[in-house]
């Protein structure tokens, strides 16, 4: 009953001891699969991870790609309008060298040596409104260019956390078979395979966003700059214009005064025009009133000195006819008619201001031509009358009005003479029949 007793507790014993290994055995094979789900899910995660870094990686790509390029865009409205700066810094230089020439050119006028002083304090703003444009448009550019670069980098970054995350992903699908597999150590080393591709996915992303960042700035830093020179522009824009308004004030004065200068050129060669032509008219005038005075008293003398002839030979015809009686009455003829020749040459003398005698007796009294003749006498009248006509110069005003004035009573003295040897003669001619 011993022996019996004794073998069956060696076969408890055998079967407790079997018992036990094989539950070493489940125990064993329950904490593989344990660590080979935990690797499994270990390398999930890191895979869901190293997706979620590829995405943000994407992202900032995106945006890095888009500051770049409105940072470019910036870049080149700034490369622009430095450019549109100092155009208008170069025409205001312009315009101001010409006010200056001009100024050179005119230095006693005040408002054109104030335009040029305008003028080229606007051509120094403007060059200097066109360096600031300038400047603004070299920082936009290195600005763009930096932008440029960080999306370079943002891209790179997002293919690194896109390369890293379809390893995890393949990882994580490797360490679950595994753990299938009850390969529990392959699992757990595949897991972490997993988690190292999703490390370096999320440093990736993190890179990436870290360049999308700072291609932001650089964007503003563009766009900032950009207005800048926009303003710069404006107002090399604005300096342009009031070198050009310096310019047109200062061509405009010298119009004015080229035009009054003009005009009293015109006044003063009008103005002498017209003396020189009232001058001519008063010297015709003179002229042919003394030509005219000098006919009359030539016309008288001749006149005169005929009917004393005619009075003579009338007298000696008489006293040879009649013997003494018809002597009388032709006596008496020739001495009125003496008489009337004496009145009309005085009255010439009178008009033409020459108180020279022209009496009949007068100019028969006087031996070997110690006295003139009437016509001699005329004759001199007129030609000092024209000597003093050429050596005086041609006045105006109160002067001239004179002079025609004694020109016309000239002539109308000569009209009167005429008009009294011709009642003279008809008297005559009364008595001869």
């Amino acid at each position: 009953m011993a022996s019996s007793a004794a073998s069956v507790a060696s076969s408890m014993a055998d079967i407790a001891s079997q018992a036990s290994s094989t539950a070493e055995v489940a125990k064993s094979e329950a904490s593989d699969a344990i660590r080979g789900e935990i690797a499994a899910s270990s390398a999930s995660q890191a895979a869901s991870s190293a997706a979620d870094a590829h995405t943000n990686a994407s992202s900032a790509e995106s945006a890095a790609s888009s500051a770049a390029s409105a940072a470019g865009s910036y870049s080149q409205s700034a490369a622009d309008l430095s450019s549109t700066a100092t155009s208008q810094a170069s025409l205001a230089q312009s315009n101001a060298d010409n006010v200056t020439s001009l100024a050179s050119q005119h230095p006693t006028n005040s408002v054109v040596s104030s335009a040029a002083e305008k003028a080229s304090s606007a051509a120094s703003n403007a060059k200097s409104a066109a360096s600031v444009a300038s400047s603004a448009a070299s920082v936009s550019s290195s600005a763009a260019s930096e932008a440029v670069v960080q999306r370079s980098t943002a891209s790179e970054q997002n293919s690194i956390a896109s390369a890293a995350t379809k390893s995890a992903g393949d990882l994580a699908s490797a360490a679950d078979s595994a753990y299938k597999a009850s390969e529990a150590d392959k699992a757990e080393s595949l897991a972490k395979e997993a988690s190292s591709a999703a490390s370096v996915a999320s440093s990736a992303a993190s890179a990436a966003s870290s360049a999308a960042s700072q291609a932001i700035i650089d964007e503003e830093k563009a766009k900032t700059h950009a207005s800048l020179a926009s303003s710069a522009a404006s107002e090399a824009f604005n300096f342009d214009s009031e070198a050009s308004a310096a310019k047109s004030e200062a061509e405009a004065n010298l119009s004015e005064a080229s035009e009054g200068s003009s005009s009293a050129d015109s006044s003063a060669s009008s103005s002498a025009s017209s003396e020189g032509s009232s001058s001519a008219d008063s010297s015709a005038s003179s002229s042919s009133a003394s030509e005219g005075s000098s006919s009359a008293d030539s016309s008288a003398s001749s006149s005169s000195a005929s009917e004393g002839s005619s009075s003579a030979d009338s007298s000696a015809s008489s006293s040879a006819a009649s013997e003494g009686s018809s002597s009388a009455d032709s006596s008496a003829a020739s001495s009125a008619e003496s008489e009337a020749s004496s009145s009309a040459s005085s009255e010439i003398t009178s008009g033409s201001d020459n108180q020279v005698s022209t009496s009949e007796a007068d100019s028969t009294n006087k031996p070997n031509g110690e006295g003139l003749s009437t016509s001699e006498a005329h004759h001199t009248s007129i030609a000092e009358s024209k000597s003093n006509s050429k050596a005086r110069l041609p006045q105006t005003g109160l002067k001239e009005n004179n002079q025609s004035l004694g020109m016309l009573g000239l002539l109308l003295a000569g009209i009167g003479s005429l008009l009294g040897l011709a009642g003279a003669s008809k008297r005559r001619k009364d008595k001869d029949q």
